[in-house]
């Protein structure tokens, strides 16, 4: 699985550091690149571009209307700028993650902790929800199986994990307590698709 490209890696750093400044993104980028130009350009084209004609009060009525408009337009940029940021910075941990899992090891993410084996089967077993041997009732296990499943659910809806785990098969484990090598639990929940077919 390959990193960030270079584009988006040269994005992902400038907006690092641009996302600090918020208001000052949204002023500069919505009021005077946007805001200031349209005031000045539809003040004029209204009055046919006669600069003898030219109101001081109409004229600062466009620079506040469009100050406002631009000022909306730029928050708006900043938050599709945010949003693929934020994109980009969940997909980054994943790819380190995937690149973790294939490279033999254990990937800890929220409540789950993978492995994928030589058989390219990924295992997925309870990391946070943990309880004792005498707490193995059925209310327990299928709290901790429900919290394991809606964690997998969300971390396969990123299309970066969904394409890794495409070809594989994934089987679900819960343990009673860390120090268990025999699982109480353990399910296949997902099969690979081969040719657009799921087996």
């Amino acid at each position: 699985m390959k990193d960030l490209d270079r584009r988006q890696q040269k994005f992902y750093n400038k907006w690092m550091k641009k996302r600090e400044k918020k208001w000052l993104y949204v002023f500069f980028n919505g009021t005077i690149l946007w805001g200031v130009p349209m005031a000045i350009i539809l003040y004029l084209s209204h009055n046919n571009f006669e600069f003898e004609t030219i109101d001081t009060f109409g004229l600062a009525i466009n620079f506040i209307a469009f100050g406002i408009a631009g000022a909306i337009f730029g928050l708006k940029q900043f938050n599709n700028q945010e949003k693929k940021f934020q994109e980009l910075d969940s997909n980054k941990d994943i790819l380190k993650g995937i690149k973790i899992l294939e490279e033999g090891n254990v990937w800890v993410y929220e409540n789950l902790k993978m492995q994928l084996k030589s058989d390219d089967t990924l295992e997925i077993q309870n990391f946070l929800c943990q309880f004792l041997d005498e707490e193995k009732d059925f209310e327990n296990i299928q709290y901790c199986e429900k919290s394991i499943l809606l964690d997998y659910e969300r971390l396969e809806r990123n299309i970066v994990f969904f394409a890794f785990i495409d070809a594989k098969f994934v089987k679900l484990q819960i343990f009673s307590n860390a120090n268990n090598s025999t699982p109480i639990i353990e399910k296949i929940i997902k099969k690979p698709v081969i040719l657009g077919c799921k087996q």
